[in-house]
């Protein structure tokens, strides 16, 4: 009976249509202003400063190594956030339409990375505590499968006609095996290897920098 419910909610949804391409361009702009708050978390400390007595470029140069932890996961994120935003492009351009399920879907997976900037600061500046470094991996890995899950949206209902849908099918499964587990065991990591798992949060998106599908002309060109 839940589930007919459930079903029968979605299906709702997906009678109200939503422009693709203002969806798209509220997300970029958020991705933008996120992206942009991340670098005001590294800032001076009034009362820190006091307590260096600054005086020479050497003193000012070994206040700026304990800034070292907040840069380092500045760039962390940053990066994160790049790969999420190429991500989302990429699934919005296989697909031909959307909806308000794709919409909501859409507007949880921009709240949970609007909140990235706070878990960046949290570990930035306590990169030892293992509950500062754990809450970045969760946040990660809740956005990771929100982004999974508009993945597979997208292919079961609105997949273009470019792309072949067995192949995106199987990708989709992979989506939701790689990133999400994988931060899932850096964020239990984080917990006994803090400094590990910041070096780890740092090194998978490279793993990840081309999309997992192609289109279909682009394949058989490739094979020419």
């Amino acid at each position: 009976m839940l589930l007919y419910k459930s079903l029968r909610i979605s299906e709702k949804f997906k009678i109200w249509k939503f422009e693709k391409d203002r969806l798209e361009t509220f997300s970029d702009a958020v991705f933008a202003i996120i992206m942009t708050i991340l670098v005001l978390e590294i800032r001076l400390d009034t009362k820190e400063v006091e307590q260096f007595h600054i005086e020479t470029s050497q003193d000012l140069w070994m206040y700026l190594k304990t800034l070292f932890p907040l840069i380092k996961s500045w760039l962390i994120s940053f990066i994160i956030l790049g790969f999420y935003w190429r991500n989302h492009h990429c699934i919005f351009k296989m697909s031909t339409k959307c909806d308000y399920a794709l919409a909501w879907m859409n507007i949880l997976f921009l709240m949970i990375i609007s909140f990235i900037p706070f878990p960046c600061h949290l570990m930035g500046r306590y990169p030892e505590i293992p509950a500062a470094v754990a809450l970045f991996g969760i946040v990660i890995m809740l956005s990771s499968f929100v982004m999974a899950c508009m993945y597979y949206y997208i292919v079961k209902n609105y997949l273009s006609d470019l792309f072949d849908k067995k192949k995106a099918m199987k990708n989709v499964r992979k989506a939701f095996l790689a990133v999400p587990l994988i931060y899932g065991i850096l964020t239990a990591l984080a917990w006994y290897f803090p400094n590990l798992a910041f070096v780890f949060y740092l090194i998978i998106p490279v793993f990840f920098l081309l999309p997992l599908d192609k289109p279909k002309t682009q394949i058989s060109t490739h094979k020419l």
